[in-house]
C-alpha cells in the first residue's frame, strides 16, 4: 500500500489515524448520538479525527442505488469527476 497517495480509502484513514495518534482502541469511549450512530466522547479525539479525515478523504457524490454496488472497486486514484470538499465549502 502506498501511503504517499493524497487520497485514501476510509479504512486506511482510520488505521493511519490510530497509528499516528497512538490510540488504544480498547479504551476509546463513545456516545450514541442517534439509533446506533456512535460518536467519540472525547471532543479532542473527535476534532482530531474530523480534521485528519478531511485532509485525507476524497468524497464522491453517488446515487444511493450505485453506492453499495460499486463499493468493491475501492478506487483510490483521483478522477476528474471527483469533487473535493474543503473547509470553505462547509
Amino acid at each position: 500500500m502506498n501511503f504517499g497517495l493524497a487520497v485514501w480509502r476510509f479504512s486506511v484513514i482510520v488505521d493511519r489515524f490510530i497509528e499516528l495518534f497512538e490510540i488504544d482502541v480498547n479504551t476509546v469511549k463513545y456516545n450514541e448520538v442517534i439509533d446506533a450512530v456512535l460518536e467519540f466522547q472525547s471532543q479532542e479525539l473527535l476534532e482530531n479525527f474530523r480534521s485528519y479525515h478531511q485532509k485525507k478523504a476524497n468524497l464522491r457524490i453517488v446515487k444511493k442505488e450505485l453506492n453499495s454496488g460499486r463499493s468493491h472497486l475501492a478506487r483510490i486514484k483521483t478522477q476528474k469527476k471527483d469533487l473535493r470538499i474543503d473547509n470553505n465549502d462547509l
